[in-house]
């Protein structure tokens, strides 16, 4: 396979060294503990987390575990006393039936969203912004949504920026969200480095 591989493809790698990403999550979220020679798929990509790593898409067959989302890539800066990240080899490219190899961008969902699904008249979007990671972000969106939803509003959530798993999703949920999203649903396996332009086409 290729040394510089594009953000979203999907790929194979074997896990060589457990560091501190020591578990990875299935398609019900569900964590599952790594060890040294576990094959998972995972997506090539970069990610930005200020409590946790830097990391870009890198190169070479030797690259890291960047969140427990199976985002792939090369850290290239860690939080004080984060610890040696995993260590992954890349085995190979994940791909169709007919050898088509495939990225993330190939599960999004259709967009824009048709208007006859987003519901009657304009919907007001509400951003909730912070400075970092574990600033509060989610805590806060949770928390809006259940006020409009004990005021009889319909609410729609989305967590747009990468994240390491599922529980912004959860939260939105929990708290009354008739939908939620991230940045999966659009085919990016995060955020951090994507280019610009497709970043605002959403």
């Amino acid at each position: 396979m290729p040394n510089a591989l594009l953000p979203g493809d999907l790929v194979a790698a074997r896990v060589e060294r457990v560091g501190w990403q020591d578990w990875i999550g299935d398609v019900s979220g569900r964590r599952r503990r790594l060890y040294a020679g576990d094959v998972v798929v995972g997506v090539c990509g970069g990610r930005y987390a200020t409590s946790i790593c830097e990391g870009l898409p890198g190169s070479g067959t030797m690259r890291h575990l960047l969140g427990a989302t199976g985002v792939i890539g090369t850290v290239v800066s860690t939080a004080a006393g984060r610890g040696a990240p995993t260590q992954v080899e890349l085995l190979g490219y994940v791909s169709a039936e007919d050898g088509q190899t495939l990225s993330a961008a190939d599960f999004a969902l259709p967009w824009p969203i048709p208007t006859s699904a987003a519901g009657p008249g304009v919907n007001p979007t509400v951003a909730v912004v912070g400075t970092g990671s574990d600033s509060g972000k989610t805590t806060v969106s949770a928390a809006l949504i259940r006020s409009w939803r004990r005021a009889g509003r319909r609410v729609g959530a989305a967590k747009v920026t990468g994240h390491g798993g599922r529980g912004d999703r959860w939260a939105y949920e929990d708290a009354g969200a008739q939908v939620s999203l991230d940045h999966l649903e659009f085919g990016v396996a995060d955020t951090y480095g994507y280019p610009l332009d497709d970043l605002w086409a959403w």
